[in-house]
């Protein structure tokens, strides 16, 4: 109930805000309307905790990275070439290329979203609670995935997660929700070492995170 499912719903324009601004570079994507807001579908990408249930299960991992960029017009050879890059990047074997995305687990499937939303190379990634109806070491997977796309993409991330364990790991900076309101924002060591809002400390203790911040951006080996 912080607000931050909602936020995230803004900012992918998946709902529109009443009131406020949303800048990215200097666009205020709040006012892209009808065929305005298309291109915004490949400058930002929205990644869910289910997203990975509804690829179709008929369908190949190549039919499903390949789809939204032809779409928008990017030759086919050009798009399985990204594809296969992309496929290597998330470290899924070659040959899932052509699986059926039935034949994949939960977090592979997951990998292939991401992987989908990489396509269009968009300018930011909003990833609203990915982790959370995995087990620990799925997360971690899938947290080593999100540090590697730091390092190697030229993507802004906004991660967004109950777990300050999980945002220690994967952001620089660190914004605690509380009511829909930012309660507490700073680069992520100093908010987990030295936290200034009860609502910081409750989600630091529901972690069981002391001594959290001397881990802060560990590699984690996929």
């Amino acid at each position: 109930g912080s607000g931050k499912s909602t936020i995230a719903r803004c900012v992918a324009r998946r709902l529109q805000p009443s009131a406020g601004t949303i800048r990215l570079g200097r666009d205020d994507i709040t006012q892209f309307r009808g065929a305005e807001a298309r291109p915004l579908l490949r400058r930002v990408q929205m990644l869910l905790p289910d997203h990975g249930r509804l690829l179709d299960p008929q369908r190949t991992v190549r039919e499903a990275l390949i789809e939204g960029p032809l779409n928008f017009g990017m030759p086919r050879d050009l798009a399985e070439d990204r594809a296969r890059d992309l496929l290597e990047l998330v470290q899924l074997p070659a040959d899932a290329f052509e699986r059926p995305a039935q034949r994949l687990g939960a977090v592979e499937r997951q990998c292939v979203v991401i992987a989908r939303a990489l396509m269009l190379e968009p300018e930011l990634l909003v990833a609203d609670e990915v982790c959370s109806t995995l087990d620990l070491p799925a997360q971690a997977r899938l947290r080593a995935l999100f540090e590697l796309i730091n390092r190697r993409l030229p993507v802004a991330l906004l991660f967004l997660t109950h777990d300050l364990r999980i945002a220690s790991q994967v952001c620089d900076e660190i914004a605690v929700l509380c009511a829909g309101e930012i309660v507490e924002q700073g680069p992520v060591d100093r908010v987990c070492s030295d936290p200034q809002h009860e609502c910081t400390r409750a989600l630091l203790a529901a972690a069981r995170a002391p001594g959290l911040a001397l881990d802060v951006r560990e590699p984690v080996k996929i």
